[in-house]
């Protein structure tokens, strides 16, 4: 079993203090601090601090999967609506969902009155450049000069990282305006309420930590019950970018559990279902007691994360043509070598790095995190498979010392969302796992051991006894 970094920490602290305390037992307590020892004593204090420092960087993207989740269902809810809408009225109030109907009889409106939502156009592909993400900065006042110096110079190294991956395949022509979910349609097919909503309806206009800026918000029309009343919000201006990205620094209940930060994506494109607009929180204690490396590896996780790489984007991915993907194309479920039930996921690009990288034309696909709650479970590479890889579930993700690197791997989940030209010449090397053949991902990992007795990726009992700064945690 190949440690999670709490564990490795805690682990290298706990032997370290055996051995010293082995020692004192038999009145050899004093040769823990002596010079031929110190490197106990290195070990002790590299233990403790890794343990301190591991212990709290899971993925944020865990603590904001539920909000994710409710812009991801808004979404669903409402392409589901604008199909029905295109097959007629009465199409459309059948889809909508019982607690959205009207009981009230209304008068029909033709399907392309201007006050109907505009059918989504789906934009040609174009020459792409390196995507654009606009940044806002909202909720630092607290910040020091140094700490507001600090947040943006984490900020643009890591929307910089982005910009060496990802191209969007299918940018706005303009400004990029973008549409509010209606949250409400009636059997009319008149819209009672949009999220956010800038005409003083009740709205929750917040994505995460941050308010949503109507300046960037396309223009819509919102209407009482059978359009006896209807109102326009004229839109913003919006700005020449393929992304809106709010960021804030607020030491929320969030940062209390642990996260060094989070992000997560708010809004969609009606026609490419790619999202448009989201928001991250980096935590201020973390950010000025950290550095700017370790900040930017967390944030560009992160945002990877408000890019599309979560479970909520499995049913929004398009084709070259721009048409759905079925879900079951995208993810299917599967049962480990140690029989749990988990998920892969399955799209050629992703299946055929996955097959390169362990040297295994018969891996079937990607395996996806299986523990660790919503938000992690299945929102992450399995950390088995894929550890030193971005997006495995822990912002400390190195293996051997060496930072975590964008795989292919991470680049052939966002190439098969439809949405991302990728950069495979920047890709990172993985070496977890590499040419490692089928049994590393067909095997539990005291067989695949036992069957490669040189290889250096898991321990047995006595391997870890002997060992005092071992990677491996015996697991059974």
């Amino acid at each position: 079993h190949q440690p999670n970094q709490t564990e490795l920490g805690a682990n290298i602290a706990v032997t370290a203090i055996k051995v010293c305390m082995n020692r004192w037992s038999t009145g050899m307590s004093f040769k823990c601090f002596n010079r031929q020892n110190l490197a106990v004593i290195l070990l002790i204090f590299q233990g403790v601090f890794t343990a301190l420092s591991y212990a709290h960087e899971g993925c944020g993207h865990s603590l904001v999967a539920n909000e994710a989740r409710r812009w991801s269902q808004l979404h669903r809810q409402q392409q589901q609506l604008l199909k029905a809408r295109q097959a007629g009225p009465a199409a459309a109030a059948a889809s909508a969902p019982a607690d959205r109907r009207s009981t009230r009889a209304v008068v029909q409106q033709s399907l392309n009155s201007s006050i109907g939502r505009p059918t989504p156009r789906l934009l040609a592909a174009t020459e792409t450049v390196p995507i654009r993400i606009w940044v806002e900065y909202q909720g630092i006042d607290s910040l020091s000069a140094a700490g507001k110096e600090l947040l943006q110079d984490v900020v643009k190294i890591s929307l910089g990282v982005l910009q060496k991956f990802f191209k969007v395949r299918r940018p706005a022509p303009g400004r990029l305006q973008v549409r509010p979910f209606c949250r409400m349609w009636d059997s009319a097919n008149y819209c009672n309420q949009h999220q956010p909503d800038f005409l003083g309806g009740r709205s929750d206009n917040s994505c995460g930590s941050a308010a949503i800026n109507g300046s960037h918000i396309a223009q819509y029309t919102q209407c009482t019950l059978g359009g006896g009343s209807c109102q326009t919000f004229k839109g913003g201006p919006g700005e020449f970018t393929d992304y809106y990205l709010y960021i804030t620094a607020i030491q929320d209940e969030h940062c209390s559990s642990g996260a060094v930060a989070w992000a997560l994506p708010c809004l969609y494109d009606d026609a490419t279902n790619r999202p448009l607009l989201g928001s991250a929180n980096i935590c201020p204690e973390a950010l000025m007691n950290g550095n700017t490396n370790s900040g930017v590896a967390v944030l560009v996780h992160e945002l990877t994360h408000a890019l599309g790489f979560t479970d909520d984007m499995f049913d929004k991915f398009i084709d070259a043509e721009g048409q759905p993907i079925p879900e079951a194309k995208v993810v299917q479920a599967y049962v480990d070598a140690y029989g749990r039930s988990t998920s892969m996921i399955i799209t050629p690009t992703v299946v055929k790095e996955t097959q390169a990288q362990f040297g295994c034309d018969r891996v079937p696909g990607a395996a996806l995190e299986n523990e660790g709650g919503q938000g992690s479970a299945m929102a992450h590479w399995e950390y088995r498979w894929f550890q030193g890889e971005l997006m495995v579930a822990t912002n400390l993700f190195a293996v051997y010392g060496k930072p975590a690197t964008m795989s292919r791997i991470t680049l052939a989940f966002m190439h098969d969302t439809g949405w991302y030209d990728v950069n495979w010449d920047n890709a990172g090397f993985l070496n977890w796992g590499w040419q490692a053949g089928c049994d590393f991902a067909g095997k539990t990992c005291l067989d695949y051991a036992a069957a490669n007795p040189t290889q250096q990726y898991f321990c047995t009992r006595e391997q870890y006894a002997d060992t005092v700064n071992t990677v491996c945690t015996f697991d059974g």
